[in-house]
Order: structure tokens, then sequence, then C-alpha cells
């Protein structure tokens, strides 16, 4: 799911060649995974902005759901809906 997050965006230049890299690094050092409610949970993966060329919003829906750990924690939960945020405004999103 983060390749599709990332191939498409890599495509279009809204991000570089090393951005799935930072993306998978700071997501298994920080965990983006959240319970919303009981049957809806979401991820909001993000790297650094270094590898980001442009501001945008992706949103990903899977059609069965993905094993994601959560924020807090090592828990895994089930997630379907993925928000990719590409944010240049700060250093660093938390």
């Amino acid at each position: 799911m983060f390749y599709l997050g990332r191939h498409n965006s890599h495509e279009r230049r809204y991000v570089d060649e090393n951005y799935l890299f930072a993306l998978l690094k700071r997501e298994l050092e920080y965990p983006t995974g959240l319970a919303v409610r009981e049957d809806s949970n979401v991820a909001i993966p993000h790297g650094d902005i270094k590898y980001e060329l442009r501001e945008s919003l992706v949103v990903i829906e899977t059609e069965e759901p993905v094993l994601f750990r959560k924020m807090r924690g090592r828990d895994k939960q089930r997630l379907w809906i993925y928000f990719f945020l590409r944010y240049q405004g700060s250093e660093q999103i938390y």
C-alpha cells in the first residue's frame, strides 16, 4: 500500500525517489494507525518533507483491511483508509 501511494505520487512529481524509504522508516519508528471507531480505523502516514516536492493529500481505501500498528503501543489494528499527508509548512509533522 505504501508503494501504491508513492508510485503515483512519484510519477506526478509530488515526491522524489527517496520518499518511500523515508515513509517506511518513519512508520516503523512512529506508527500512525488511529482507532476512530470500532469499525472504522485510519492511518495517516507521512515522511520527511525534504522528499516531498509539492503539498498534497492522497487518500487510499482498500477493499480488504490491512494490519497496521497503532499510534500508541505495539498493538495492530485492521485499517481500510489511509491518508498520506505531504505538507511543507513546517520542519516536521507529528
